[in-house]
């Protein structure tokens, strides 16, 4: 319980890894593997294998028997046994670089990618961005690569 003047504040820990609202987003490992987490699912997209983030005993995050002992807004520290890895936060779509050639969505519209901008042919060019941790395009949300 915190107190500050007349306000109170209380900290409970939390119960589940989606909770963890601060991992969400792009993310590339040491070995440059990409992963994107929303909602407490971990996606390895240049793998294509999902898993789900957990709550361990001790009260940390953890994936696949890896704990993450330092959570910070741009790098994430993970340990399991005597090794260790780095998760470094992508902050630019063009860091996205499975993203780059034909694309053709649900609607029969195509766009070649390049280096975070997707090209639309005669009807132009527009660039992907990140915000909020989410892939965005012309006002849509990626919400999983495949």
């Amino acid at each position: 319980k915190w107190k500050r003047q007349s306000n109170t504040m209380e900290w409970k820990r939390v119960k589940a890894a989606s909770e963890v609202s601060v991992l969400n987003g792009f993310w590339k490992n040491g070995d440059g593997l990409l992963c994107f987490v929303s909602g407490g699912s971990c996606s390895f997209v240049s793998k294509g294998v999902d898993s789900k983030l957990a709550i361990s005993d001790a009260g940390g995050v953890s994936l696949n028997g890896w704990l993450a002992f330092e959570i910070r807004p741009n790098e994430v520290s993970w340990q399991k046994g005597n090794q260790s890895m780095q998760w470094h936060r992508i902050e630019q779509a063009k860091e996205v670089e499975l993203l780059d050639g034909p694309w053709k969505s649900s609607d029969g519209s195509t766009c070649n990618v390049l280096e975070g901008v997707c090209n639309f042919g005669a009807k132009g060019s527009v660039d992907l961005t990140i915000q909020n941790g989410r892939l965005q395009l012309n006002g849509w949300a990626a919400v999983s690569l495949s």
